[in-house]
């Protein structure tokens, strides 16, 4: 992974999420499934996917054309 995160971000709600991330070979995640939640706010569930797309991963030709990986996000309510 080449963006620096916790995997914390700050949002309209408390929760977690646990996502599993498609990323091509350029290292870009190209699409999401939601595996699990206890967020009920559709809008904070938009914007926290808005995010994790923004994320960047290592490139590399070795790797399948697309690869997975699940990961749990955190949301902390901004005040």
């Amino acid at each position: 992974m080449l963006t620096p995160t916790d995997f914390k971000y700050a949002g309209r709600v408390d929760g977690f999420a646990i996502l599993e991330l498609a990323v091509d070979r350029e290292g870009n995640v190209t699409s999401t499934r939601l595996i699990e939640t206890d967020i009920k706010s559709t809008p904070a569930m938009y914007e926290l996917k808005k995010e994790i797309t923004k994320l960047k991963f290592e490139k590399g030709t070795y790797y399948p054309q697309s690869h997975h990986a699940q990961v749990r996000f955190t949301l902390n309510r901004a005040n």
